[in-house]
């Protein structure tokens, strides 16, 4: 038999090793933030991301109880990109997204070619119909150690925005309370230079 004592003695411990692996995700969570907000030199390379996003969406829904409607553009342009930074940024807005809908609920990714002021990006959002959120804190999502959650780091969201900016792109969210939320991701898309045309 185990003794009061010693039951209470080993909740101590189970709640020290939940608290230390929880500050081991955040230490590595803060580490990838920092790499992405010094490290401009990464190797990288031209790349589609149609496979990425739906292996990204494959391993975060696999298991899990939601609808998932998926829409990837066939003629997808290509991005110069570094792709584990980048798949990194797709697994963290796709884990907000499932972690907003509980246990059911339908998860929307698309995928397609855009323009902006006149220059071509791929555009991919992925829209939850969670419980959305409060307009108070749309302006802090992307800062550095905040989080609604008990259990979040505060650090994906921050890591996910700096390194799509440090590829010259851009993340916005549209979010309502009881509407669910919609993150997009903008990245430029690789256009080759036209070959010069000989005299």
């Amino acid at each position: 038999l185990v003794s009061t004592a010693h039951r209470d003695l080993l909740d101590v411990f189970t709640d020290a090793e939940r608290a230390c692996a929880h500050a081991v995700n955040i230490v590595g969570q803060m580490s990838l933030w920092v790499k992405a907000m010094v490290n401009h030199s990464t190797e990288r390379r031209i790349i589609a991301l149609g496979d990425m996003i739906m292996n990204a969406t494959r391993m975060i829904t696999t298991g899990s109880h939601l609808d998932v409607d998926l829409h990837i553009c066939e003629e997808l342009q290509p991005v110069e990109c570094e792709e584990t930074n980048i798949f990194r940024v797709l697994v963290n807005l796709l884990l907000n997204g499932r972690q907003a809908m509980d246990q059911s609920g339908t998860l929307t990714v698309v995928a397609e070619n855009a323009t902006r002021q006149e220059c071509a990006f791929i555009r991919i959002a992925v829209t939850d119909t969670g419980r959305g959120i409060p307009r108070e804190h749309m302006d802090r999502l992307f800062k550095p150690g905040f989080t609604t959650r008990a259990e979040g780091s505060g650090v994906g969201l921050a890591a996910s925005h700096a390194i799509i900016t440090n590829h010259g792109g851009t993340i916005e969210v549209q979010s309502a309370p009881g509407q669910g939320s919609t993150f997009e991701v903008w990245l430029p898309a690789h256009v080759p230079s036209a070959a010069p045309q000989s005299p």
